[in-house]
């Protein structure tokens, strides 16, 4: 499962019997596989029916509404989920403010978005193997996912500095592990010319896949990823009414 590779990527950052939340956790597939490891997990979920259900298929305390309904944990959360929720925040910002409120002093955050420059390599799937982006070296594609916003490591990690963290380790899928830090920093040099260099490039070099007798473009590959994403989620669901 998903939430199985974003254990094996924070390994030691994350100690056992740990306070773990996530935001935006849908039915509770991520948290799943934190409860399975001995960790205390609670999550938030703006959709009531998928909280309702994780909660009661899950065996764990999934909370309807928005994180301020995980107030009464600040200051006692050793990790914090974002897994692809801040590209779709209006005010990314102020959430990232009340993750700073739960966590503990020496608590972390991971966050994972979609990568701009993971358009131009494979990426670590959800099936935990490495595999070719969906939209392959097609931005316009890529765009169509209606996110509000576009990141690559730089700019995630400016928006957290920000938000008064700091970045501990990350790549370009992106993702990356974050840390309290003393004091905000300010927002770089602009960073458009560097990103749109990397835009044209990619247009430059955007290509049709032949696999054996037919040829697939982009469109195709958005569609056997979607057929992916239904798959596991299947496979969740029978997890966690196996684990009820």
């Amino acid at each position: 499962s998903h939430g199985k590779i974003i254990l094996e990527y924070l390994g030691a950052d994350l100690r056992s019997n740990s306070t773990v939340v996530e935001i935006g956790c849908g039915l509770g597939g991520i948290l799943s596989a934190f409860h399975q490891k001995g960790h205390r997990v609670t999550g938030a979920e703006l959709d009531p029916v998928a909280a309702k259900w994780g909660t009661e298929h899950g065996g764990f305390d999934i909370r309807a509404g928005s994180p301020e309904k995980l107030n009464d944990l600040n200051g006692k959360v050793d990790l914090v989920i974002l897994s692809h929720v801040v590209e779709h925040l209006p005010d990314p910002k102020s959430v990232l403010k009340q993750v700073r409120e739960l966590l503990k002093p020496d608590g972390a955050l991971y966050i994972e978005v979609p990568g701009i420059k993971s358009l131009s390599y494979g990426q670590k799937g959800m099936c935990g193997i490495t595999e070719q982006h969906p939209h392959h070296k097609d931005f316009l594609e890529y765009v169509r996912s209606m996110h509000l916003w576009y990141f690559e490591l730089e700019t995630l990690k400016s928006l957290a500095g920000e938000s008064g963290f700091s970045l501990t380790r990350g790549d370009e899928l992106v993702r990356g592990v974050f840390k309290k830090a003393e004091e905000k920093t300010n927002w770089p040099a602009a960073r458009g010319p560097t990103v749109l260099g990397f835009l044209q490039a990619l247009e430059d070099e955007r290509v049709e896949f032949d696999h054996g007798d037919r040829i697939m473009n982009a469109r195709v590959w958005a569609k056997t990823f979607l057929s992916w994403i239904k798959h596991e989620a299947q496979n969740q669901i029978k997890q966690l009414r196996k684990n009820n």
